[in-house]
């Protein structure tokens, strides 16, 4: 997971994340943003729909800007947790999610990765916009990868 494990009465090791760590988080990521947006998405207002598309958009530029992209999908992924109105999700969430974050500042992407996030990431925008849950599911699937 990428965490400090401590083992009671014997020793303490810091994980490594590598390559496999970062594909098992970016997939579980994808997951978890499409059961979130399955769950969000139609207790979204218009009101919210049209914060979380410009939040969408926002995240998409940081990734055509090559910039810190986790701190503007952090946003976009925090509007849509917030509304799930589901206790045990937000409870599986709120404990893993620094770790899926922390798995991920250790992504080297590159520029055709970039090119696909950033499309995501709009694609998700635009379907949020129209209230489509299975359009944003899938997109919020690629945002990570392509876990299709």
């Amino acid at each position: 997971m990428g965490l400090v494990e401590v083992h009671p009465y014997r020793f303490t090791a810091v994980t490594e994340i590598d390559a496999e760590v970062i594909r098992e988080t970016r997939q579980f990521a994808a997951l978890q943003t499409a059961a979130m947006a399955r769950l969000a998405i139609p207790r979204l207002g218009e009101g919210d729909r049209a914060w979380a598309s410009q939040l969408a958009d926002e995240a998409a530029a940081t990734i055509h800007g090559g910039g810190e992209w986790l701190p503007a999908h952090a946003r976009l992924l925090e509007h849509l947790f917030r509304r799930t109105e589901n206790r045990l999700f937000s409870f599986l969430l709120e404990d893993l999610w620094f770790v899926v974050l922390r798995n991920l500042t250790q992504t080297d992407l590159s520029m055709d990765e970039r090119v696909a996030i950033a499309t995501a990431v709009t694609d998700l925008g635009a379907a949020i916009l129209a209230a489509d849950v299975s359009q944003a599911e899938a997109a919020a699937r690629r945002m990570f990868g392509n876990f299709d």
